[in-house]
């Protein structure tokens, strides 16, 4: 594709800079932002920390609902990792869903699981704000529920639940992640208990800024991301396995979290089964020491670096997932002149809809939507374009 250039300016740098109107010290404090919004713009932030703290002062049991995608475990992994290793307190469990791991936020399985345990205390980070009714629920078996979000919800609504989100109409950064709005709920909390994090868990934001594809644009975002993708800052175990596997000496940069570090994630929390505990495990920093074998020997390895050998074979499994698709003939809906492409879902394994909308996107440039009817609804996976011509 050939593309020309509207000259407004004596260098071609100039001329893009006027042609979007932008100046030197945008361009500057896009590139070098040290944005950090106050904690305190946040809706009920004290009231949740104050609530954090009243159930571990009663001793009551904490769950935390892992969402399932990257930035659902990477924000899991934050506010666990807060609670059981900076807070001390053990009496902390995470809910990775078994029967409805596409689905997000609250649903009957948590609520069976809260009632099997008798918890006192739900945290859903990266999800749960607008599960209204089964907030309402859990508050009537005596479980309380904090919600550290980034999806739009009703404001309007009455709940029992303290919901900490960044599109409560008060906080400015909108695009923020979900793991960027538990961290922020952790850093005011370490702030609130005179605790330093120093740069610990922006490793973890940093991907779920990429992985979630948040606006880069935002000043915020950019500088959470300047300072978590250094390799001098990245901490958590599971991240420094990726690190070396891609032999990055001094920056994770989009392209290696997109396509080297969340896109292997993904695969282990869409194929997976066992493997999305062991991920998650090695998320919060397991020690834990797995055997496999090779070449007729067995040897030892740290849970992080199974999760590296186990991401890469489940990769593999869905790219011939996808290709099998792709070549075995789809149920194309709409004609070729349509300006959309419909597919028809009911024999598209739900775990690679995503990928192989996105491989459809690539190949014919037009939105696509692979669709599957459930209790008389059509949904599924749909991915867009920001123009047609």
């Amino acid at each position: 594709m050939n593309y020309r250039i509207n000259k407004n300016g004596e260098t071609l740098l100039e001329s893009i800079y006027n042609n979007r109107n932008l100046t030197d010290e945008y361009i500057d404090e896009l590139l070098n932002s040290t944005t950090w919004e106050d904690t305190f713009n946040y809706k009920n932030m004290e009231k949740g920390c104050d609530l954090l703290d009243k159930v571990i002062s009663e001793g009551g049991e904490i769950g935390i609902v892992i969402d399932c995608d990257v930035d659902g475990y990477t924000s899991g992994a934050i506010i666990y990792s807060w609670i059981y290793d900076y807070l001390g307190y053990d009496d902390v469990y995470y809910i990775i869903k078994n029967q409805s791991k596409k689905s997000h936020g609250i649903d009957k399985e948590v609520i069976r699981k809260v009632d099997n345990n008798e918890m006192s205390l739900i945290i859903l980070p990266d999800g749960g704000s607008s599960d209204f009714e089964y907030q309402e629920e859990l508050y009537k078996m005596g479980c309380e529920v904090l919600v550290l979000d980034h999806h739009e919800f009703d404001t309007t609504k009455e709940t029992k639940a303290t919901i900490i989100n960044n599109q409560d109409g008060v906080v400015e950064n909108t695009k923020l992640s979900g793991a960027g709005v538990t961290y922020k709920f952790v850093f005011h909390h370490a702030e609130r208990k005179g605790i330093d994090l120093g740069t610990t868990f922006l490793d973890l934001v940093a991907v779920s800024l990429i992985s979630d594809m948040c606006d880069m644009t935002s000043m915020e975002n950019r500088y959470i991301f300047s300072v978590g993708s250094q390799v001098s800052n990245i901490s958590n175990e599971l991240l420094t396995e990726f690190v070396k596997d891609l032999k990055v000496k001094r920056k994770l940069s989009i392209e290696n979290i997109a396509f080297g570090v969340a896109n292997r994630m993904n695969s282990i929390i869409r194929l997976g089964d066992e493997e999305r505990f062991d991920m998650f495990e090695s998320l919060i920093g397991s020690e834990e020491q797995v055997s496999y074998k090779y070449k007729g020997k067995e040897y030892q390895q740290s849970i992080q670096a199974s999760i590296l050998r186990v991401a890469n074979r489940l990769k593999q499994k869905q790219k011939k997932m996808v290709e099998k698709c792709m070549t075995g003939g789809l149920d194309i809906m709409t004609s070729e002149n349509d300006r959309i492409l419909i597919v028809n879902g009911m024999d598209i394994d739900s775990e690679i809809r995503g990928l192989l909308a996105n491989k459809l996107l690539s190949e014919y440039g037009v939105p696509v939507m692979i669709l599957k009817e459930y209790n008389g609804v059509l949904r599924g996976s749909c991915r867009g374009v920001n123009s047609i011509s």
